[in-house]
């Protein structure tokens, strides 16, 4: 009795062991489920910052509005019209070469600005008609410096522009379907009535990582994981409870029949928000329930070194030479390929959004910058005039445009006599010292300062002694206490016109 009793647990052991239980993949069929509903959604990312056209084109009209007309006129035909390259002569393309590039877009500039009539009203307005010829001069220099960088972050937009969300969806879409059903679009054989391509026909493929035509596809690996043979329908692997009525024996002909009845396991989202980090978790979990026998990766619940769909061999797919002990070129399937991919182009856009963003800002930014050079330029002028106004040197500048500021840059005797404009003054009390000054006689002096009994310029103010001119009472009573400053007399040696009286330095009088 024992005996038996022991033979019997030996064949119930043995046999939960080969049968395929209820639910055995449907901890699998999470992620691969997670994986089909991402492929139904939309492909979701940061939305790219909007980007006004007519920022750019501003500027290059403001550009053009300030070239001077020999640079404007060559893209005027007739006077009027828009000078197309195409429309030049063959001497005036040779000519005009280095200009090839950018000439269509002059020309273009230039007839959007003939064309628009309320333009010199905002010229005005920002103070562009009012510059002096220096500033204008001035002024398209730095306009010419702005628009070329604002052309450049164009560039970068247009650049950043082509992957945002809105300009790639389509083709994440297409990597999505093509991961699941091999077509880039539809659901393929999945979805036919008639027989479908020889690989889907039969479970024999799940044997080869579940490649089809040698590419693997999602729904093929989820029918290895979930499709039993004929008469084992009621094994109900992916899902508890869920008898199917399909079986591999149907494939032959009718694949859409069998894919419904397995996709219902999973229904579709088509509105889901579909994330790159969400794909990469889902791919992730799926990796993750992949195991090891014989040193061969398998994904799903297998028996025996075989994913038949029965249970004798279980329901799963063999990575043979894909998955082993010592590699794992799991991401490298058809499937797993795609599903990384559109990861890669939905984070791509999310990046490009945001450097859109700050591309636009940059943008706005080279706009004010343009439109506010007139004043910039009059705040310039304003501050030179106020920096020329406390200048304390700016009444001593001689006749050579030398200063004393020029001067006192010499800190050395040799340096300074080197200088034919300056001359060296030895400190009084200590001759190792000295300061570097504008020569005598050709420094230009404040009022009050000049030498006096010097005659005085013609059309130059007198000062000191010879402002008294022909007045010889004024010359006789200009005195500091009892000291005479001036007196009125013939010159000396040393003094201009010695022959003649007029007033001069009192000092003299000794």
């Amino acid at each position: 009795m024992a005996l038996i009793t022991l033979l019997l647990l030996a064949v119930v052991s043995k046999r939960s062991d080969t049968v395929c239980a209820n639910s055995d993949n449907a901890q699998l069929f999470g992620p691969l489920c997670k994986l089909l509903q991402l492929s139904d959604g939309i492909p979701t990312a940061r939305k790219a910052a909007s980007i006004d056209t007519n920022l750019l084109s501003g500027m290059q009209k403001l550009n053009m509005s300030q070239a001077d007309d020999a640079w404007r006129v060559q893209f005027v035909k007739d006077g009027k019209g828009k000078q197309t390259w195409e429309g030049l002569t063959s001497e005036q393309k040779v000519n005009y070469k280095m200009l090839e590039s950018g000439w269509e877009q002059w020309a273009e500039t230039k007839s959007a600005l003939a064309a628009n009539t309320t333009f010199q009203e905002k010229l005005a307005k920002a103070g562009f008609t009012t510059l002096t010829q220096p500033q204008k001069v001035y002024a398209r220099s730095l306009l010419e410096r702005t628009v070329n960088e604002a052309e450049e972050i164009n560039k970068l937009l247009e650049e950043a522009e082509r992957s945002c969300i809105g300009k790639v969806r389509t083709q994440i879409k297409a990597e999505l379907n093509s991961a699941v059903y091999g077509d880039s679009e539809g659901p393929g054989d999945y979805g036919k009535s008639g027989a479908p391509a020889t690989d889907r026909q039969t479970v024999t493929k799940c044997n080869d990582s579940g490649k089809v035509g040698g590419s693997a596809e999602l729904a093929y690996t989820i029918l290895c994981l979930c499709l039993p043979v004929s008469g084992q329908e009621a094994a109900q692997p992916c899902a508890k409870d869920v008898t199917l009525t399909q079986h591999w024996g149907a494939a032959t002909s009718r694949l859409d029949q069998i894919w419904k009845e397995v996709r219902s396991y999973c229904p579709a989202t088509p509105t889901k928000h579909t994330t790159a980090a969400e794909i990469r978790t889902a791919i992730s979990d799926a990796t993750a329930m992949i195991t090891l026998k014989t040193n061969v990766g398998y994904l799903g619940k297998h028996y025996s070194g075989n994913c038949g769909g029965s249970s004798a061999s279980g329901l799963c797919v063999k990575y043979n030479g894909i998955v082993s002990n010592t590699q794992n070129k799991f991401s490298e399937l058809a499937w797993v390929k795609n599903f990384l991919t559109a990861a890669d182009k939905i984070q791509a856009a999310a990046a490009a959004a945001h450097k859109t963003e700050i591309l636009v800002q940059k943008l706005k930014e080279l706009n004010s910058t343009a439109w506010g050079i007139p004043r910039l330029i009059e705040g310039t002028a304003k501050m030179t005039a106020a920096v020329q106004a406390t200048n304390p040197f700016k009444a001593e500048k001689s006749a050579s445009g030398t200063t004393k500021w020029d001067c006192a840059k010499h800190k050395a005797n040799v340096t300074c006599t080197a200088d034919n404009n300056c001359q060296w003054g030895e400190d009084a009390t200590d001759k190792s010292k000295g300061e570097c000054k504008p020569k005598a006689g050709s420094e230009t002096t404040a009022a009050g300062t000049g030498a006096e009994g010097a005659a005085p310029k013609e059309g130059a103010a007198s000062t000191g002694c010879a402002s008294h001119g022909t007045d010889k009472t004024a010359c006789e009573n200009d005195k500091t206490g009892d000291k005479q400053k001036c007196a009125w007399r013939k010159g000396k040696d040393g003094e201009d016109d010695t022959e003649t009286e007029k007033c001069r330095n009192g000092s003299f009088l000794i």
